[in-house]
């Protein structure tokens, strides 16, 4: 699949007159340059100063000096706040306003906080940088434009008022239409006792290889938890389905990354689960019957430790098993039971605080 991509930097437009108080936006770059599309990472980089005087931010929402800066990315998935001098002037939160295609935007809204920043000529030495920045796969080629925009609201003026406000489009990115390897239709999630069913579905596929699928706990470190092979070519609808056993308590994020023949990627959108887990449960003891694995599902909400203890029908011990749980799913296994006759069995699953009991048949 040949990409073709030409990059244009758009400087900053200043609204109003340059004075004491007014910030800039400077020497915007997307790199690389060409870059892949769909997927791939990109960087975005930028200078952030202050014009003719140092200023003190404060970190009060109703102060005349508190002031906010927000940067959208249409069709870009930036992964983790920004980094840099210029960065560190703010706490920042992410949101994301739902979309697919060529309504899927991205924003980064930061914050100032108690700091005093010192003027600076345009080689600034505050730099704001996002880094490995994927192209989302509701991306096609045909829809060309993929951009980075930028905000500022002066101090001085009402952190939602327009007035004094420095705003740019950062980047924009122009690609020639072509074929798409993939087009996901959705990805959602579905939470049920103990696990997560991850749901996806494509219109249409072409050189696709197969699918990542990615979990994290906060959004930003991700794990890879199972991987789907893709149809290859396909130009109807095609329905995707993996089980996360292990869900935490708390939000469960979730993303797929989409790999082609050529190794180039793209990611999804990012799902998030709640899951709310009280003491421990068992959520589930099998095979009934078994062969020579038990396995036990047990949800807590803290770190514990469990003695399972497998009896015959007599009341005879015949195996016990003390084990460490943590925070969230856990997966316990009993193993190399392979030599026990067929019978009936009994489970018992002892905590600090209570005792569960099972009957099973081998």
């Amino acid at each position: 699949m040949k990409k073709i991509l030409s990059l244009i930097l758009i400087t900053v437009i200043l609204q109003g007159s340059l004075l004491a108080q007014d910030f800039v936006l400077n020497n915007p770059v997307m790199a690389p340059d060409p870059a892949p599309f769909p997927g791939g990472t990109e960087t975005v980089t930028f200078d952030f100063y202050v014009a003719q005087s140092s200023f003190t931010f404060s970190s009060d929402p109703l102060s005349n000096n508190y002031a906010t800066i927000t940067f959208s990315f249409t069709k870009l998935n930036p992964p983790s706040a920004p980094t840099g001098t210029g960065a560190a002037l703010f706490n920042w939160v992410k949101t994301n306003n739902g979309g697919t295609g060529v309504g899927l935007v991205y924003t980064w809204t930061g914050t100032t906080k108690a700091v005093t920043m010192n003027e600076t000529p345009p080689a600034a030495k505050y730099k704001i940088t996002f880094t490995n920045v994927p192209i989302t796969f509701e991306a096609t080629r045909a829809e060309t434009d993929v951009r980075v925009a930028g905000q500022f609201t002066d101090p001085g003026n009402a952190p939602t008022g327009a007035a004094g406000n420095n705003s740019a489009v950062i980047a924009t990115y122009t690609t020639s239409a072509g074929v798409t390897p993939i087009r996901l239709l959705s990805f959602n999630g579905v939470k049920e006792v103990n696990k997560v069913q991850l749901n996806w579905q494509t219109s249409s596929e072409q050189d696709s290889k197969y699918f990542d699928v990615e979990f994290s706990e906060n959004s930003n470190q991700w794990n890879l938890i199972g991987t789907v092979k893709a149809a290859g070519a396909s130009t109807t609808q095609r329905d995707y389905v993996l089980i996360h056993n292990s869900p935490v308590n708390g939000v469960n994020y979730y993303r797929l990354k989409q790999v082609d023949i050529n190794g180039n990627f793209s990611y999804s959108k990012i799902v998030a689960i709640s899951f709310t887990i009280k003491g421990v449960n068992i959520n589930a003891v099998y095979p009934n019957p078994f062969v020579n694995q038990l396995k036990i599902d047990i949800s807590s909400d803290r770190t514990d430790n469990v003695r399972i203890q497998l009896s015959d029908n007599l009341g005879r011990v015949l195996k016990v098993q003390n084990t460490s749980i943590q925070k969230g799913v856990n997966n316990v296994w009993l193993d190399n039971l392979s030599g026990l006759a067929p019978g009936i069995y009994n489970v018992e699953v002892k905590t600090a605080y209570s005792t569960f009991r099972y009957k099973l048949k081998k």
